[in-house]
């Protein structure tokens, strides 16, 4: 799961803190966390979340592409979604 934190998640802090119930931050050893804690329905919803903000905003195709190298990541790292 090396890969996790390959990704510059700071500009969408603000945003990642408030879809993803419970993350504290964005580090790549926090990100490996909260997705390893967390079940495929939060995940799924924190992911709805993003989505819809950066739409919102304009950069969805980014962040969409951000969310889905981690995902891959984390289940080509054993690290699966529960």
């Amino acid at each position: 799961m090396n890969c996790v934190g390959e990704q510059d998640l700071e500009p969408y802090k603000d945003a990642m803190m408030e879809c993803y119930s419970g993350m504290e931050g964005v580090s790549k050893e926090e990100v490996k966390e909260y997705h390893c804690s967390h079940s495929p329905e939060e995940l799924e919803e924190g992911d709805e979340c993003m989505n819809q903000k950066m739409k919102d905003e304009g950069k969805s195709e980014e962040v969409e592409k951000i969310i889905e190298d981690i995902k891959s990541c984390i289940e080509a790292g054993k690290g699966e979604r529960k």
